[in-house]
């Protein structure tokens, strides 16, 4: 499996890049030099890290992550972190705040709203969980809910649902 990473301005790959708009699915995988590179029929791991909460509500981005998953194949995987605003209200506001003079606006969500990014795929254990709960290891420093507002998952896609 080749993992790549998206963001708004730049499509990440192997060995090369392609600028490209994340919310133009259709325009990210037909770029000649993606489709040069990655093999539409082989599974690939499709990391949205940090991303989703740039993506404002008017830009459907539901719709948005099911239209990247119809271009995978069967077997990628779907991994996706979020800003959260349910443990800590005020860290969510100082982070809606920090973002206010940027180019970018921010929609941080509650932990109902992240965990429908995942209704089409199947998430692998611990599930959609608290950055702070996603394979803690016991030598690395632990971090609580409180200090770090967010969620991560990671899930299987296995192909349309008929």
């Amino acid at each position: 499996m080749r993992a790549w990473s998206t963001s708004t301005t730049t499509l990440l790959y192997g060995s090369g890049v392609v600028q490209a708009d994340m919310r133009d699915p259709e325009a990210v995988y037909g770029h000649p030099e993606l489709t040069s590179r990655i093999d539409p029929d082989r599974p690939v791991g499709l990391l949205m890290l940090a991303l989703l909460h740039f993506v404002t509500d008017d830009e459907r981005p539901y719709e948005l992550v099911r239209r990247h998953l119809e271009h995978l194949a069967p077997g990628s995987y779907l991994v996706i972190s979020h800003a959260e605003s349910d443990t800590s209200p005020d860290r969510a506001d100082y982070a809606t705040d920090e973002y206010r003079a940027s180019s970018a606006d921010l929609r941080v969500r509650n932990q109902e709203e992240i965990k429908r990014f995942f209704d089409d795929v199947s998430p692998v254990p611990p599930g959609v969980v608290h950055l702070s709960d996603w394979r803690p290891r016991d030598h690395q420093p632990y971090y609580t809910s409180q200090q770090v507002s967010g969620l991560a998952g990671v899930a299987r896609w296995d192909g349309p649902r008929g």
